[in-house]
């Protein structure tokens, strides 16, 4: 699978991350038919939505990129993590995950994807979120509400698998 996210301005780079960009992390979840997962997001404090559960978490920040899967109810860290790659020029950050992280799945008929992003704190932290704004700190919330400010949900792809004979 390779997701390509387009940024609406200009990649920051201000403090010099591995990745060619900071201050956002974006978080993929996939969520895969026939496998067993788990509707919470812990790290955001957010869920699925209504009766869908992730199986596969990427979170990609400027400065590393980490997998997670649901095992038993419970995420655990993978020790694979998918490809990452930025090009400034056209504000894309690109992502591909080979089958060998997400289970290998005989299709990726039904899959749905969320994809969300949030303000990176320094490296892999999230931006606080609190009643009143302050340094370092979003404001309008409680702590404990969803640590998301843009999301895109794929509820379920099809796939063409029609074959052309040659």
């Amino acid at each position: 699978i390779e997701i390509k996210v387009k940024m609406v301005e200009p990649l920051s780079t201000v403090w010099g991350p591995l990745n060619e960009f900071d201050h956002l992390e974006l978080n993929i979840l996939l969520a895969i038919p026939g496998q067993k997962g788990m509707n919470k997001i812990p790290r955001l404090d957010a869920q699925m939505p209504e009766g869908v559960e992730w199986n596969y978490q990427a979170t990609i920040n400027g400065w590393n990129g980490m997998m997670l899967k649901a095992v038993d109810g419970a995420e655990q860290i993978s020790s694979q993590k998918p490809r990452i790659e930025v090009d400034a020029e056209v504000q894309t950050i690109s992502m591909t995950f080979p089958a060998s992280i997400i289970g290998e799945p005989k299709s990726l008929d039904g899959m749905s994807i969320l994809i969300t992003t949030w303000d990176g704190g320094g490296e892999g932290g999230l931006r606080p979120l609190e009643l009143q704004p302050q340094g370092f700190t979003f404001g309008g919330g409680s702590q404990d509400d969803p640590k998301i400010m843009d999301q895109i949900w794929i509820p379920e792809i099809q796939m063409n698998e029609k074959r052309l004979n040659s």
